[in-house]
């Protein structure tokens, strides 16, 4: 678990999207301040339902909650709450107050907390400081703009360390290959021409016929690599057509972490209780905002 840490307009999202592209990891992207009494409590029970190894923390509600609520009326973090978050071993990166970017207003900002912010700005800095010096000396590791590429080498270097095989960086893996043979993604998200997606589509087919008939053969390596091929051909059409897909990934992944297992086949449009399937009030992922560069 990566968590990012650190003041508003401090370069954590730019830093989250540089790890998440060099990594494959998802962001679970910050949900910003409480909403209502004890909602951040539900909060970290809902990341801590998530699978902890492979993900990017934009944010941790443990640990800004823990500083901002000491200039609002929200809730308190406990001590046990702290411990239990210590216990992960998460990796740390303690976005700098030096760093001094221009903050952007979020979608969950509130003007009350824009405000908080504004006017507490230092002494949120220093808050931020003597906690993390306080809770996680000397095992964090400290984020300035200027240091990124040394942050981002770190942090590979900790995921090889902490994992029995290295990350994949599937995306940059098929820019390699579509280099290689001069195939030039769209400039911008956008459909491809019908007759090169007509080959795509060809070629998706063909990739899943051939894991299909190695599966019903009973060989297991061509059914393995038949999903591989499967998933190249399904990453080099979202690469041509210029969609941001690890950022996509993220948001999807974190809508399906949303959904729930049937009990029952009945429950499963598909009849099966392997399924998954869409509790009450679930809202599917917002890909829209990612399709226009201007909000991505």
């Amino acid at each position: 678990m990566i968590v990012i840490e650190g003041p508003d307009a401090s370069g954590k999202s730019t830093l989250a999207l540089e790890l998440s592209h060099k990594l494959g990891y998802p962001i679970v992207p910050s949900e910003g301040p409480e909403k209502e009494p004890g909602e951040i409590l539900d909060r970290i029970r809902r990341y801590n339902a998530l699978p902890q190894d492979n993900l990017i923390f934009d944010r941790h509600p443990v640990i800004s909650q823990s500083i901002y609520s000491n200039f609002n009326q929200s809730t308190k973090i406990s001590e046990e709450l702290l411990q239990a978050f210590k216990d992960k071993n998460p990796l740390i990166i303690y976005a700098s107050p030096k760093n001094k970017g221009l903050h952007t207003i979020k979608e969950h900002d509130t003007l009350l907390h824009v405000e908080m912010v504004t006017q507490n700005a230092p002494k949120i800095a220093e808050a931020y400081d003597a906690f993390m010096t306080r809770h996680f000396a000397p095992h964090y590791i400290i984020y300035h703009f200027e240091h990124k590429q040394s942050v981002v080498d770190y942090v590979l270097r900790w995921c090889r360390l902490h994992h029995n095989n290295p990350p994949a960086d599937f995306m940059a893996d098929i820019h390699d290959f579509h280099h290689k043979f001069g195939l030039t993604p769209s400039p911008v998200p956008s459909l491809l021409h019908p007759d090169l997606m007509s080959f795509r589509e060809k070629f998706l087919q063909e990739e899943l016929a051939e894991t299909l008939q190695a599966y019903q053969e009973g060989n297991l390596e061509k059914t393995f690599d038949g999903l591989i091929d499967l998933v190249y051909v399904a990453l080099g059409t979202a690469y041509l057509m210029g969609l941001p897909f690890n950022r996509g990934w993220s948001e999807v992944h974190r809508a399906n972490m949303r959904k729930v297992r049937a009990e029952k086949p009945g429950d499963s449009k598909r009849n099966s209780s392997f399924d998954v399937i869409k509790p009450e009030g679930w809202l599917p992922p917002d890909l829209s905002k990612l399709l226009n560069p201007a909000e991505a």
